[in-house]
């Protein structure tokens, strides 16, 4: 028996009922794309429907040439709609492979298409992937770019998509380290997944939250947070990022080698989804909790496989942070001039970013690590 648009539409909130479904409507959807235009219609729709659930199960690798077929169906068919939202899809699918200009671009590809005559819903879905876009690459016609989207979402009635808005807001806040505007954003966004009874989605806005509140070193709240996500079997994500914030709260509470075991966990859980973005993140936080312990030769490896990865993404910021850590990790070896040379060379790459609250902190962060060196 074939699942409908209409089937998707009334589970969309139950990702129980979507888990024992997915692998039946992956096969109906690449089935129908190579069908009659009828089929390829419905295809589409049932499509554009399961991706944003389908992505949160770190699924992204067997959807993305399902998603290229569609966006060829979408174009014979001249539906300026589904190629938006397929574009969009593809956009977010390839984020989270890590290939973030591929990414872009497809983003950008949704967003071009939003002055012709398509849906209020379909030109803020374009918006959301550029979001992702200028929060990732800090592009500094950020504030603008929102305020702009903030003023599309007024003509919104759609909890789901508004929640999805909140919750992108406050990832690119995140980005800039502007936690309090994160954390409203966040509010919002798990206030609309409450109406809706999205349970799941209510955890996954509880894990931004706390890492919110990490960022913010408001561990007693990151802590609470923590408490509301239950343990996801189902959802190898939830877990890997599950084990991080708490590894993040464990090494606030000085308990450095339990730290360094559950990011271990996370480690090993982003790897095996292959992750990249948050591979390199938990390489790196690893390496500052293994500092801890005096594992200076694993915490070396370990930022340095994370410069790696930085390196192969482009971030440029995330590049500087890991020399900035490189450095420091070498002051805490009394390596001294190696690290004097490390934060040198990570100042310079901090004085070239854009400026932003994250940015600045890192600079002074380098000056003032610094400035305890020995003199020459």
């Amino acid at each position: 028996m074939s699942v409908s648009p209409l089937d998707l539409q009334e589970h969309l909130n139950d990702y129980d009922w979507l888990d024992d479904h997915l692998d039946q409507v992956y096969i109906q959807i690449a089935r129908g794309l190579n069908g009659r235009s009828a089929s390829a219609v419905e295809a589409i729709e049932t499509l554009n429907l399961i991706m944003p659930y389908a992505l949160t199960r770190a699924d992204y690798k067997r959807w993305e040439n399902v998603l290229y077929d569609a966006l060829l169906c979408a174009m014979d068919l001249s539906n300026t709609d589904f190629q938006i939202q397929v574009w969009s899809h593809l956009g977010a699918c390839l984020f989270q492979s890590g290939n973030y200009q591929t990414a872009s671009d497809a983003f950008s590809k949704a967003l071009a298409r939003t002055d012709r005559n398509v849906t209020i819903e379909n030109r803020l879905l374009a918006r959301i992937g550029i979001l992702h876009s200028k929060a990732i690459f800090a592009t500094q016609d950020i504030d603008q770019f929102i305020a702009e989207t903030l003023i599309f979402a007024r003509e919104i009635a759609n909890d789901r998509m508004l929640a999805t808005l909140h919750y992108s807001l406050a990832v690119a806040y995140l980005h800039q380290a502007e936690t309090r505007r994160a954390l409203g954003h966040a509010q919002v966004a798990l206030s609309h997944w409450m109406w809706l009874e999205n349970h799941e989605e209510q955890q996954r806005t509880a894990l931004l939250l706390a890492e919110i509140c990490r960022v913010a070193r408001s561990f007693p709240h990151a802590a609470h947070f923590l408490e509301l996500v239950k343990p996801g079997a189902k959802d190898a994500y939830h877990s890997a990022i599950l084990n991080y914030h708490q590894a993040s709260v464990l090494l606030e509470n000085k308990q450095h080698q339990a730290a360094v075991d559950r990011y271990v966990d996370a480690l090993e859980g982003f790897m095996s989804l292959d992750f990249p973005y948050m591979t390199g993140a938990a390489h790196h936080a690893l390496a500052l909790a293994q500092t801890k312990v005096g594992d200076i030769t694993s915490a070396r490896h370990h930022l340095r496989q994370a410069l790696i990865i930085w390196q192969k993404l482009e971030i440029e910021f995330q590049q500087a942070n890991g020399v900035y850590a490189l450095g420091f990790l070498e002051a805490i070896a009394e390596n001294h001039e190696t690290a004097r040379g490390f934060y040198q060379q990570a100042l310079q790459m901090a004085e070239s970013l854009p400026d932003s609250p994250l940015v600045s902190d890192l600079r002074a962060d380098i000056r003032e690590d610094m400035d305890k060196l020995p003199p020459l």
